[in-house]
């Protein structure tokens, strides 16, 4: 297996909603852009602007990189469901932003990492990914990309000595 699963997760706020995991020794996808559906209450339209530059996050977490929201359905002011793209990952980073916004949280499920979609992946499911969505939906290299730059790097010096002097030969008498 390549390390990386995709899964159906989609809990209350109270739940987890991550639906993608990276197994051991593989790299972290929280520098990959995730995109979660939420139903919200209380949001306004300067709260969208808000989310939209950047919020604080509270403790000590600094502030939000800006948030890509769109709203899909309802009212300002009552629940309404919104489309958030962040490209960053810090704990509880959805709850956090809106809570900072005077919103909250009802329903959170994560829908993207990457370009890669939970589509026809049920709750409680899970699949390996293929290799070709490791790299080009989560922008991770393959083992195959690795070694073709490995070997252009070394420029076809096989034995891994550049040549130049200052080599200590050992000699005698120093």
């Amino acid at each position: 297996p390549n390390g990386f699963s995709a899964g159906g997760s989609k809990h209350s706020s109270a739940g987890s909603s991550n639906g993608f995991s990276a197994g051991a020794g593989t790299a972290s996808v929280s520098m990959v852009s995730k995109t979660y559906r939420a139903l919200v209450s209380r949001l306004n339209a300067s709260g969208l602007a808000a989310l939209r530059v950047g919020v604080s996050l509270g403790g000590g977490l600094g502030v939000s990189q800006p948030a890509e929201v769109s709203v899909d359905g309802g009212e300002f002011g009552k629940n309404v469901w919104v489309t958030l793209t962040l490209h960053e990952g810090k704990n509880r980073q959805v709850r956090r932003m809106l809570h900072s916004i005077g919103s909250a949280v009802i329903r959170l499920e994560r829908t993207h990492v990457g370009t890669l979609s939970l589509d026809g992946i049920g709750e409680g499911e899970w699949r390996t990914l293929t290799q070709d969505e490791i790299e080009t939906c989560l922008g991770y290299p393959s083992e195959r990309s690795l070694t073709r730059a490995r070997t252009a790097a070394g420029d076809g010096d096989s034995d891994g000595d550049s040549g130049g002097g200052d080599d200590d030969d050992g000699g005698e008498g120093d």
